[in-house]
């Protein structure tokens, strides 16, 4: 019996692979633990890179992202995939009214709160809201499961998934060195990453 056992779980997420990077040791360890895990993605990802070398084929980049996500959260160990039909609204530039940058905030909210009302989620996760690694799609998503929460009556205990400033530090002299560029360099002011906290009576 693990903490986890009979507890359902529901992630919220922006894109395809955001289930993976970050999240998918939570997936993982609540499924093994015995969680029910569902997935909601946002968007199906279609303003993403195509990396080097790769090759579509017949798919659309979309539809390539789509069938990732699900392979990935089976295999991570979520039962349930929710896609949303919000568009990616990409790292910069024009964000129509269908993307989820561009959509009007409280459409997103509805949109994330008729899946809570469905899962019935003892634990929610979502993105950080204070602007994470600069991608305005993380971060809209985070506050509107943060409200979406707020709104429900259900009781779940909400966390925002964070990543660690000495990480993302790490990452970005990475992209520098590799792959100047990759959009992530361009946010700028968009990115507030967490310090780390130390522990209760670390020194």
């Amino acid at each position: 019996m693990t903490a986890w056992a009979g507890r359902r779980l529901l992630l919220v997420v922006a894109h395809p692979d955001d289930e993976t990077f970050g999240c998918g040791s939570v997936i993982a360890e609540a499924a093994a633990g015995g969680s029910h895990v569902t997935v909601c993605c946002a968007t199906r990802g279609e303003a993403g890179e195509l990396a080097p070398g790769c090759e579509l084929g017949p798919a659309t980049l979309a539809e390539a992202r789509t069938a990732e996500l699900h392979r990935a959260a089976t295999a991570l160990g979520a039962a349930d995939v929710v896609l949303l039909d919000f568009l990616d609204s990409g790292m910069s530039g024009d964000a129509g009214a269908d993307t989820l940058f561009g959509a009007p905030f409280d459409s997103v909210v509805d949109a994330v709160a008729g899946v809570v009302a469905a899962v019935d989620p003892d634990v929610v996760v979502s993105l950080d809201t204070a602007g994470g690694d600069g991608h305005r799609d993380h971060t809209r998503i985070g506050r509107a499961t943060v409200e979406a929460v707020r709104r429900w009556d259900g009781g779940a205990s909400l966390y925002e998934w964070c990543v660690v400033r000495s990480l993302l530090t790490r990452w970005l002299d990475a992209l520098r060195a590799t792959a100047p560029d990759r959009g992530h360099l361009q946010q700028g002011d968009r990115m507030n990453a967490r310090p780390l906290q130390p522990t209760a009576g670390a020194r």
